[in-house]
């Protein structure tokens, strides 16, 4: 894995987020009391988003050769660790890397990896959470086997959170767009995100969580024009395991629509994520 984290950040626009991050929480002297008390949301918010990598689902083939539907169960588990700052009561940083695997089951099968990282910029404005962030990721196939491509994307998004008649009931509507460079010109795309998760909080360390989201993807240098529209609907349960370290569950129902063939597909997927993060 040391090929994988040095290809990661030798990234040159990863660099420098990562310095431009350092040089303004350490330029800053530490804030009021206020400030200390602020809410952890917009970090949270600015988090949220499809892990989904754009991968398509190939079918596996019986044992006469001949073939069969695209699985219609998958599990995505991924880790993530994170380093976070909160520079002053309206803007808070984050850095991060993260691994994610796309296994199938019947049989457990590693198809697609990624190890990525990147970095998170959020500024409350009037109830508003604006994200701004960036991020380099390797693609492999199977369990990080043959590299695929190298991708940088940047994406934008607004969000807020509204407290529901019971405070313990939050949703937090977001729209987001993104563009991916990427070395291999097949994946190369736009994306706009619509989404409005709904949590509920049972006591301090857990939250139960409605999502739902949409996607619009647009890949710019295909030949074939491709173009995707993906629904995803789900469950999940948000567990605090200890300070800074959290375990995230989900299943859901995706459904992609695509205008190319081999691309389009329904199934329900189960998104395990350890989460690790450190303030300073």
């Amino acid at each position: 894995m040391n090929h994988v984290c040095t290809r990661v950040w030798r990234n040159p626009l990863l660099i420098a987020a990562f310095v431009c991050l350092l040089s303004q929480g350490y330029g800053r002297l530490a804030q009021a009391d206020e400030t200390e008390a602020a809410s952890e949301d917009d970090v949270e918010v600015g988090e949220l988003g499809s892990l989904d990598d754009d991968a398509d689902v190939p079918s596996t083939r019986r044992a006469r050769g001949t073939p069969r539907a695209a699985p219609r169960f998958v599990i995505d588990p991924s880790a993530r660790v994170a380093a976070a700052h909160r520079f002053s009561k309206d803007f808070s940083g984050e850095i991060y890397a993260r691994g994610q695997l796309g296994a199938i089951a019947e049989p457990l099968t590693t198809r697609s990896s990624v190890a990525a990282a990147g970095a998170i910029l959020n500024k409350s404005i009037e109830g508003f959470v604006w994200s701004n962030s960036i991020e380099n990721a390797q693609r492999y196939r199977d369990f990080y086997d043959r590299h695929m491509y190298d991708a940088n994307e940047l994406a934008t998004a607004l969000a807020r959170s509204f407290k529901l008649s019971d405070p313990a009931w939050t949703v937090t509507p977001r729209v987001s767009f993104g563009y991916r460079w990427a070395s291999d010109d097949r994946f190369e795309r736009s994306k706009i995100e619509l989404m409005a998760p709904i949590g509920y909080k049972i006591g301090d360390k857990t939250e139960l969580s409605l999502m739902s989201r949409v996607d619009w993807e647009t890949y710019t240098r295909r030949p074939d024009g491709r173009r995707d529209v993906t629904g995803y609907v789900g469950a999940g349960v948000k567990q605090a395991l200890t300070r800074g370290v959290n375990l995230n569950v989900s299943l859901g129902y995706e459904s992609r629509s695509s205008n190319v063939p081999n691309f389009s597909f329904t199934r329900l997927k189960l998104a395990p994520q350890l989460n690790l993060r450190a303030e300073f």
